[in-house]
Parts: C-alpha cells; sequence; structure tokens
C-alpha cells in the first residue's frame, strides 16, 4: 500500500516537474517578445526596395507593388525586426492577460472575481486586437470593415480563450474524481485483503 502511494507521489512530482518547465519556457518567449526586435535582422528585401521606389515614381501600379510586397515582406513589415518591434508588446500583454483571465477563475470572493474577470476580459480583448491589428496584412480592404472585423475576431478570439480554459478545468476535475474513485477502489481493496489476512492468518 506504501509502494503504491509512492509511486503515486513520484508521478504526480513528474507532472509537476514537466508542467513547471514548460511554464517557464512559455513564460521566458512571452517576456523576452517585447526585446526579440534587437535580435533578428533589420535587413529588406531588395526587390521590394525597388518595387516601392518604381510605385513612388508610378512606374508600376498598386496592384503590382501590392503582390511584390505581400511575397517579400513579413506581414507587411519590410524587415523581421519592424515585425518583432509591432508584435511584441501586445504578445506580452496577451499572455498576461489571459494568465489573469484564468486566474480570475480561481477566486473565490464574488465581488473580486467579478473585478479581476472583467479586467482580465478586456485586457485579453485589447491584447488580441493589438496583435491582430499589427499581422493582418490590410491592403485593399476597406477600412471600416476592417476594424469590425479585427473587433470582431478580438472578441471571438476572447470567447475561445475563456471556454479554452473552462473546458481544461472541466478535464482536470473529471480526472480529479477518476482518480479519487481510483484511489478509493484501490484502498477498498487493499483493506478487503488486509481482512482476509488477518482471517485466515490468525
Amino acid at each position: 500500500m506504501n509502494l503504491k502511494l509512492t509511486k503515486s507521489i513520484k508521478t504526480i512530482l513528474n507532472f509537476q516537474t514537466i508542467g513547471i518547465s514548460l511554464i517557464f519556457m512559455i513564460s521566458l518567449f512571452f517576456f523576452s517578445a517585447p526585446f526579440l526586435n534587437m535580435l533578428v535582422s533589420n535587413e529588406t528585401n531588395s526587390t521590394y526596395q525597388e518595387a516601392k521606389k518604381k510605385f513612388k515614381l508610378d512606374q508600376i501600379s498598386k496592384q503590382e507593388y501590392e503582390l511584390i510586397r505581400k511575397k517579400y515582406t513579413y506581414f507587411g513589415y519590410s524587415s523581421k525586426r519592424r515585425m518583432w518591434f509591432a508584435i511584441g508588446l501586445p504578445l506580452l500583454l496577451l499572455y498576461i492577460s489571459s494568465l489573469l483571465l484564468y486566474c480570475s477563475t480561481k477566486i473565490e470572493n464574488d465581488f473580486i472575481k467579478k473585478i479581476i474577470g472583467l479586467i482580465s476580459f478586456f485586457s485579453t480583448l485589447i491584447s488580441f486586437y493589438l496583435l491582430i491589428w499589427a499581422l493582418w496584412y490590410r491592403a485593399d480592404f476597406p477600412k471600416n470593415w476592417y476594424y469590425i472585423a479585427i473587433g470582431f475576431l478580438s472578441i471571438a478570439s476572447v470567447m475561445i480563450v475563456k471556454h479554452s480554459f473552462s473546458f481544461i478545468e472541466s478535464i482536470k476535475e473529471k480526472k480529479r474524481k477518476e482518480t479519487l474513485a481510483n484511489e478509493n477502489f484501490i484502498n477498498k481493496g487493499f483493506e478487503i485483503i488486509d481482512l482476509f489476512n488477518e482471517k485466515y492468518t490468525n
């Protein structure tokens, strides 16, 4: 019985170690995101630069320029450094907001839970908005519809994150109940075995 309990504790500790390591790596990436622009190249594609000059001189059409721009840029940014500079802070904000949104589900005080939940909801919404705005290539897209679409996608993204957390919690609760049931079953089995041993050894 003690051996079974020791194995269970070791399994739990292994999962915790893996979980902590994974959280550390993910956190390291997101907290480093605002500074990654300093580590990547600021080099721009020569074909894009040439097309940009020709477009300014009316030597190529806007359609031709946009095709070249889409092909030789990073989500519309001329270099990797510019792209990471634009998305670094929104990524960090998204990570912190998502953590806050998750933590708000663990708060027992209803009043504080609602306040933190509301703050985390809007901060997650804003971070998604900024991130989509930074990455969505918007050439030849009606301006009004573009911002409406970003708002819709941001709200949808927040709802997906929120429901994902609820789904994860339901799975964890289900596994917890199954583990508890199995442990009770095993303990009951050991109790029966102990009773038989006492009966036939005495």
